[in-house]
């Protein structure tokens, strides 16, 4: 026996890189978070290092011969592992393993149980083992589906021989023949077969979806409108699919739950023989967005994880001028964007942008809602510049479709407001956050919750001037607003006891500081859970004020209640995660130990340079972080060395009279000094 330090399985669709990726979590992890060729290596160091064996499952639509020069042949080259092909199609780059075909007394029994009672007359024996080793070529999926067949039928056993050969249908014992393998099996699924109310319908649906086991729940909440059955009914029919081997289900053997799947030769039958309609799985579609959305808002990152390759393989599958559709997009680019994984954030909304056009043309709200999407990503990812063009797109659309007072128009407004604010614009945020705040005060009123969050925008603006009170006195009016509108329990209200809180601290009131945040951390505790972003926002900001007084240990203390929700909830590698353990550094750095101060800093150093990039505020606050560290423990060589490195970036971004550039030059020439 061989002993492997790891096994992987992978499931070949045809980019064997990108399926390696996407089959090995902590892989695609990497590549995310540290680029491709850095994944690529780390793998190669991985299999050169340990014991590894990979088992490809050859799962191609079309299982062409590799060719000798194949990109994935030679990728496999590069790696010293042991392989094992999973194909019907042979290789000359490997050896050759035949498999032994299930015996036929296996497969007797197999039938046996399907069909519902054993079978002992010579004839009826003899007659069998024909069918299984002339007609069925000893394959457990064929065996399987003709037990069913004899026994939804009443067939005897020569019934059933007889039916086959009208079907014409053999596969010969050592048909390797993907194309023939497939005919023959086709001749055994036929959709006519399926006469009961709804089962054509989910059959369908199934063959849109990968080979990837769905929850019965979420089966059911997908399937049962489009099929017209109402969802006890759709269960029944789900089990009895799976028992005419239409489908297959499974038990999760950890919580008990039940899955169901298609096998891909299935699929591939029912491909073969339809032409799937988008308009016939509106439902499906409909629903697949929402709970797609729903699970990605409440931040339940990992059952959208399970719904996204059902989306986009629903996607994929019924990609046509479809304003549903463009919906789908859109909340898988969400997802995306709210799991910090910008590059596929942006790829899908512009799926969603062009979608949207087909079905709409140039000028319709919803491109502009795109325009605007696509902004908000170019924002996460601190390229506030692309993000102001594509916000003026988006405003461009909405003045020709809306007109420049209707409400959507007036978040445009919003969002370019806040645009300015972060580019240190103050004076253009005022301009754009009035022109906001007027369309909202006149058509919603001065009590409506987006009137107010436009007073809260105004107050920050404010905030960021150093002007305090009158930050204070304009989120005061927003708090009004809310408490009145939506409640004193509402995360809108907790939001803003956030922002007066902030002013308080910078008015070193740490006092009241710390009352407001503790209101607003009871609200979302209580509204949103303890184990929610949001809450983990108020730990922080609960620690920042106990680092303020001097009070370490319970800052630290706070900040591992935050870290915990935002690893769990987030991710290691997002940027509210990074910002934490940015925190944690902080207060090291106070309390004098400085070793522990870099540890924190350079982790926040990685996810800043993988998901912001090196010309991101956050990454070069970083490094001037990891600077001043070097100049406290008196190396004075690596601290002008960081210094100078975010020098070149804040530049070139910020520019050359920017408060933050100037402080940066100050430090620098402050070491130049003890060098």
């Amino acid at each position: 026996p061989v002993q492997f330090d790891y096994i992987g399985f992978i499931q070949f669709k045809g980019d064997l890189e990108a399926d390696f990726r996407l089959h090995i979590p902590y892989l695609s992890e990497y590549a995310k978070n540290h680029g491709e060729a850095a994944a690529k290596l780390f793998l190669q160091q991985l299999c050169a290092t340990n014991r590894v064996l990979f088992c490809i499952d050859d799962d191609r639509d079309k299982k062409d011969i590799l060719k000798k020069n194949d990109p994935n042949i030679a990728f496999l080259k590069t790696l010293n592992v042991s392989i094992l092909f999973a194909s019907r199609t042979g290789y000359a780059e490997f050896e050759q393993q035949d498999l032994p075909l299930l015996s036929t007394d296996a497969c007797i029994e197999i039938f046996q149980r399907i069909y519902g009672h054993d079978i002992h007359d010579p004839r009826d024996l003899e007659v069998l083992t024909k069918i299984i080793e002339d007609m069925s070529g000893n394959n457990t999926l064929i065996v399987n589906r003709l037990g069913n067949m004899s026994n939804e039928n009443s067939f005897s056993i020569e019934e059933l021989q007889k039916n086959l050969q009208e079907k014409g249908f053999r596969i010969k014992k050592d048909c390797i023949n993907e194309d023939e393998l497939q005919q023959e099996i086709n001749k055994l699924y036929p959709l006519s077969d399926l006469t009961k109310e709804g089962a054509s319908s989910i059959v369908e649906a199934f063959s849109l979806f990968p080979v990837n086991p769905l929850p019965i729940d979420l089966c059911v909440d997908w399937l049962h409108e489009d099929a017209g059955i109402d969802g006890v009914e759709c269960a029944r029919t789900l089990t009895r699919l799976s028992k005419q081997t239409w489908l297959e289900k499974r038990i999760d053997a950890s919580n008990g739950e039940v899955l169901f799947s298609m096998h891909q030769c299935v699929k591939s039958a029912v491909k073969d023989q339809t032409f799937v309609e988008s308009s016939a799985h509106k439902n499906l579609v409909e629903v697949c967005t929402d709970t797609l959305n729903s699970s990605t808002k409440a931040y339940l990152f990992l059952k959208s994880s399970i719904i996204i390759p059902f989306a986009i393989s629903i996607f994929k599958d019924l990609s046509q001028e479809s304003s549903t559709l463009a919906k789908l997009s859109s909340a898988i680019a969400s997802y995306y964007l709210e799991t910090a994984d910008y590059s596929n954030a942006l790829g899908w909304f512009h799926i969603a942008r062009i979608t949207y056009k087909i079905a709409f043309g140039e000028d319709h709200p919803s491109i502009a809602s795109t325009f605007d999407d696509i902004a908000s990503v170019y924002f996460f990812q601190g390229k506030p510049n692309h993000a102001l063009e594509w916000y003026q797109k988006a405003l461009a659309v909405k003045l020709k479709v809306l007109g420049d007072c209707h409400p959507d128009t007036a978040t445009t407004f919003n969002n370019i407001a806040v645009v300015y604010k972060a580019l240190d614009n103050y004076n253009l945020a005022h301009e754009w956050n009035q022109k906001a705040l007027k369309i909202r005060e006149t058509l919603l009123g001065e009590n409506h919750p987006d009137t107010a969050t436009t007073y809260g925008n105004i107050a920050g603006v404010y905030l960021m001037q150093g002007q305090y009170n009158h930050a204070l006195l304009w989120y005061l009016k927003a708090l009004n607003i809310f408490e009145n509108s939506l409640g004193k329990n509402h995360p809108s209200t907790a939001t803003t006891y956030n922002n007066i809180a902030s002013a308080y601290a910078n008015q070193r009131q740490f006092d009241l500081a710390l009352e407001y945040y503790q209101k607003a951390m009871t609200i979302r505790e209580n509204v949103l859970g303890k184990e929610h972003p949001s809450t983990a926002t108020a730990y922080n900001n609960i620690a920042g004020i106990f680092d303020s007084q001097r009070q370490y240990d319970l800052a630290i203390e706070w900040y591992q209640k935050a870290l915990a929700i935002c690893e769990k909830a987030l991710g290691k590698y997002h940027p509210d995660t990074a910002s934490t353990y940015n925190n944690i550094a902080s207060v090291y750095k106070h309390q004098g130990k400085y070793d522990l101060a870099l540890k924190w800093f350079k982790k926040t150093q990685t996810i800043c340079e993988n998901l912001l990039g090196i010309n991101h505020p956050h990454t070069t606050s970083t490094y001037s972080n990891i600077a001043s560290i070097y100049f406290y423990q008196g190396r004075y060589d690596l601290a002008l060395e960081w210094y100078q490195k975010a020098l070149s970036i804040v530049e070139k971004v910020l520019g050359e009279n920017h408060p933050t550039t100037i402080i940066i030059k100050e430090n620098i020439a402050c070491l130049k000094t003890k060098l």
